[in-house]
C-alpha cells in the first residue's frame, strides 16, 4: 500500500467503508479506478501539494473583413 493510502486513512477526514475497501483492495473495475484517482486529488489538495494544471492559451479568433472577403471570393 502507498504512503497516501494509508496517511488518507490517518486524516480528520470521515472514510466510508466502501472507500477505505477501496483504498485497501484497490480498484476491481474502470469506475472503481476514476473513484480512487479522485481520492488522491482529494488527499493531495488536503496536503497542498496539488500542482495546477496550467490554462491553455485562447485561440487567435481575430480576422478582418478583408480576409473573410477574400475567402468567399475565392
Amino acid at each position: 500500500m502507498e504512503d497516501w493510502r494509508k496517511d488518507y486513512l490517518n486524516t480528520k477526514r470521515r472514510v466510508s467503508k466502501y472507500e477505505r475497501d477501496l483504498i485497501e483492495n484497490g480498484p476491481t473495475n474502470f469506475m472503481q479506478a476514476l473513484v480512487l484517482g479522485n481520492m488522491k486529488k482529494r488527499y493531495d489538495i488536503m496536503m497542498g501539494t496539488s500542482k495546477p494544471t496550467p490554462e491553455p492559451e485562447p485561440p487567435n479568433c481575430q480576422s478582418s473583413f478583408k480576409e473573410w472577403n477574400n475567402k468567399i471570393t475565392s
